[in-house]
């Protein structure tokens, strides 16, 4: 009842002219529109992006974007590009983010109720994209929408749990991740359930960490969309931008084996074989990937090594993190925890070994959410294991500058202001600030209410309104 009920939802037309046209003029097309507050329900608000050429004579296809932070406009500006070139309405919603999925479903919902009452959407065309917890919210979303969502870009993570991968998933699967993502064990994994099915998917990779892709893999993915609703019928075929597309793939495999990446090379060859031999010649693709055959055996062994040690050496922080919960523990875990952490950066900037930067990199990132779960589970318990663990957290990823935000609002709530506006000076110098929103975050965040006349503290406030 519950998937039915959030079908009709999302994807029931609601599409009568004069819904259609309602509040259409008062937006611009082809550009990125900040903000639109839903007409239905004022909490709700999302980023829009529609193209410069829409009218609503036609039906137009549709990208829903969630990003874990709530930051609806990040995934409509990285789409806006090929948005344009292709003709998507791109939206993405300011009220999800990671923590209980309800609100997020409400979110879409909401989201989608909205766009049918303004635009003239395409119902066979419709997609969802996330990153990270968000890519776990766009393939709940497509999952429950009971054939709403054509496909789904998963950026960064995999399926949300009750969503089945593999045979029988009702819309096609895009997933790309950073090459030191710490969810490869869980995408690589992903990938394999896929092998060999008849549900169209396509794994890519890029030169990254746990991220929102480049725009160029975004674009790449959007086009992939347009390639199955070709194939299936939902738009017609152009066989000259199908070539085109072939082509550029093509010439991304001889890159990734230019770069000496064989075993990447022959995956984006097999993704152009599956991809396109409904139409277009792929005999070239063909002979790549039986020239690669072995080095696709011998990457696939390799990266499974690489997940193995990847998840023993993350462990072996886990429990040190642990350790901390024990208060006469904590001291000597602490030092042990510091070394290793101080040896992983080492290999994190390895230059000559590859294998060893990325598995390093990969724990470094790993053990960071660990950390920050850990402060997160433990926030009401202790706060001297929380401070330890933010602490922790911040050497690990010491350029994040979410993380030494939590840190400098747990120091600001246990009365500690110096470190407080130090660790908020860390937050600043890796980026906070870079969006209005966040200085509203420091500005109006109760464990900072004592330091509203400090010196430093506004000082820091006028560095993030100068951004």
């Amino acid at each position: 009842m519950v998937r039915l009920l959030l079908g009709v939802l999302l994807f029931t037309g609601w599409g009568s002219s004069d819904l259609l046209a309602q509040s259409t003029s008062a937006l611009s097309y082809g550009t990125l529109i900040k903000q639109v507050t839903t007409l239905h329900d004022s909490t709700q608000r999302y980023a829009l992006f529609v193209p410069s050429g829409y009218t609503p004579d036609q039906k137009w296809p549709l990208l829903l974007a969630f990003d874990p932070s709530g930051q609806g406009d990040a995934p409509v500006a990285l789409f806006q590009s090929v948005a344009e070139e292709l003709g998507y309405i791109v939206a993405g919603t300011y009220n999800s983010r990671n923590g209980p999925m309800q609100p997020s479903l409400q979110a879409a919902a909401a989201m989608q109720q909205d766009l049918n009452r303004r635009f003239s959407i395409d119902p066979n065309r419709v997609y969802t994209t996330g990153f990270s917890g968000g890519a776990r919210v766009a393939s709940l979303v497509a999952y429950r929408s009971a054939g709403g969502v054509a496909g789904v870009i998963g950026c960064g993570a995999g399926l949300a749990s009750q969503v089945p991968a593999g045979e029988g998933l009702p819309f096609v699967y895009f997933n790309t991740m950073g090459i030191y993502d710490y969810n490869t064990p869980e995408l690589r994994e992903l990938e394999q359930q896929f092998k060999g099915t008849s549900t169209a998917h396509r794994f890519v990779r890029f030169d990254g960490r746990h991220q929102w892709p480049p725009e160029t893999v975004a674009a790449d993915a959007l086009r992939w969309m347009d390639l199955q609703a070709m194939r299936t019928g939902h738009l017609s075929r152009d066989l000259e931008k199908l070539q085109r597309w072939m082509i550029r793939d093509l010439g991304h495999a001889a890159e990734a084996e230019a770069a000496g990446d064989a075993f990447e090379a022959a995956r984006r060859y097999r993704a152009i074989v599956r991809d396109y031999a409904y139409t277009l010649d792929i005999s070239a693709a063909q002979a790549h990937v039986t020239r690669l055959e072995s080095a696709f055996q011998e990457g696939h062994d390799a990266e499974r090594a690489q997940v193995l040690a990847q998840m023993e050496q993350a462990h072996a922080l886990f429990d040190l993190g642990q350790q901390f919960l024990d208060p006469q523990r904590r001291f000597d875990a602490r030092i042990t925890l510091n070394r290793e952490v101080k040896k992983l950066w080492k290999q994190a900037e390895e230059e000559k070994d590859v294998t060893e930067r990325r598995i390093a990199r990969r724990v470094l990132s790993m053990a960071s959410a660990y950390f920050i779960e850990a402060a997160t589970i433990h926030h009401t318990d202790d706060r001297e294991l929380v401070l330890a663990y933010l602490e922790v957290a911040t050497e690990l990823s010491p350029s994040n500058p979410f993380t030494w935000f939590r840190l400098s609002v747990a120091y600001a709530e246990e009365g500690k202001s110096k470190k407080a506006i130090g660790a908020l000076e860390r937050a600043i110098n890796h980026g906070l600030g870079d969006r209005p929103e966040q200085r509203l975050w420091v500005l109006h965040h109760p464990a900072f209410s004592a330091m509203h006349n400090n010196k430093k503290y506004q000082a820091l406030l006028e560095r993030m309104e100068s951004v």
